[in-house]
């Protein structure tokens, strides 16, 4: 959470309490090429041991302070090279 201006200071409120366990039985399926997550004010691509961790960042979050939400979500692909995650934001303009 290095760098969340959410959790940073409270990484335990971000991350679930088995998650090392849970990152055990993950990499030993030796099947698992990706998660995803969300709710964690951020978009982000974690790899560790071969599994790539994707945190998707919220619709609504308004990051720049500006009034306008980020619209943030991501596109999946998955092909025989693996995952392609791209990051989008939607374009929301209260204008319109």
């Amino acid at each position: 959470m290095k760098g969340n201006r959410q959790f940073e200071n409270c990484p335990e409120d971000a991350l679930i309490e088995n998650r090392v366990e849970l990152k055990r039985i993950l990499g030993k399926s030796n099947k698992v090429i990706g998660v995803f997550s969300g709710h964690q004010h951020w978009n982000k691509c974690i790899e560790e041991n071969g599994i790539n961790y994707y945190l998707v960042g919220s619709l609504i979050e308004n990051l720049n302070k500006n009034g306008i939400p980020d619209g943030a979500y991501m596109t999946v692909s998955i092909n025989e090279k693996g995952i392609e995650a791209l990051e989008n934001h939607l374009n929301i303009d209260k204008n319109n």
